[in-house]
């Protein structure tokens, strides 16, 4: 009696042993890295997301992009026909409440095209926040997918997006975040060939002009959830 009851005492403390280092490995494996916000700015490498690329591939096409390459988008057309597809997040952390403007840097990548094409993704965002001073008409153009693109200035060379287009309607995409809190931003493909190279969120406090030619990208840590 006294051997089963041993027994069964070992089997048990081998299956919490078992729990606890699949719930340890659990929490390895799902973690994520959270940029920070430090001086009114989030500033983010496009192709250091953590989500499988799917149709984007790293690139380094183009002179002159940032950190170690730049992504391209293979699906689709090149007038963005097709749904949202392989979406990219990126987590980062709000310390400085206040208006935020979204503006990423791309280009399009024209063949024989000399059109408005191959410039263009879907953005949109997840947690607690509300539409900044000058920002689009509803909260629904934050939190769906909603095309941003990077005006013709930018086709054949790198610009800055930062106006959303829905049926020709182009707001400035502006938020309103609160300090402490954790958002994800979604960026799917929408045109074929259009290149993406970094994200940047600025608060209206700041140049944006300065931000944008910033070198560093901003700190980052590890949320620890599983």
């Amino acid at each position: 009696m006294k051997t089963n009851y041993s027994n069964f005492c070992k089997l048990a403390l081998r299956s919490l042993i078992l729990a606890a280092v699949l719930l340890l490995s659990s929490v390895q494996a799902f973690s994520e890295k959270v940029y920070l916000e430090s001086g009114g700015v989030v500033l983010m490498e496009a192709e250091n997301t953590e989500s499988a690329l799917g149709l984007w591939i790293n690139s380094t096409t183009f002179p002159a992009y940032s950190g170690s390459s730049h992504l391209e988008f293979t699906g689709n057309q090149p007038d963005g026909s097709g749904s949202p597809n392989s979406p990219l997040k990126y987590k980062f952390k709000i310390s400085t409440e206040g208006d935020y403007a979204l503006v990423f840097r791309g280009r399009s990548r024209l063949l024989c095209e000399a059109t408005d094409l191959c410039n263009d993704a879907w953005v949109r965002l997840e947690g607690d926040f509300s539409i900044g001073a000058g920002g689009p008409p509803a909260m629904s153009w934050l939190t769906q997918d909603t095309k941003m693109f990077v005006g013709r200035g930018g086709n054949g060379d790198w610009g800055w997006a930062s106006q959303f287009d829905i049926n020709h309607v182009q707001p400035k995409a502006i938020y309103h975040f609160k300090a402490g809190e954790t958002y994800i931003l979604t960026v799917s493909g929408r045109s074929q060939r259009f290149n993406l190279d970094r994200i940047l969120f600025v608060t209206s406090l700041n140049n944006q002009t300065t931000a944008k030619a910033v070198v560093a990208e901003s700190e980052t840590i590890d949320d620890g959830i599983a």
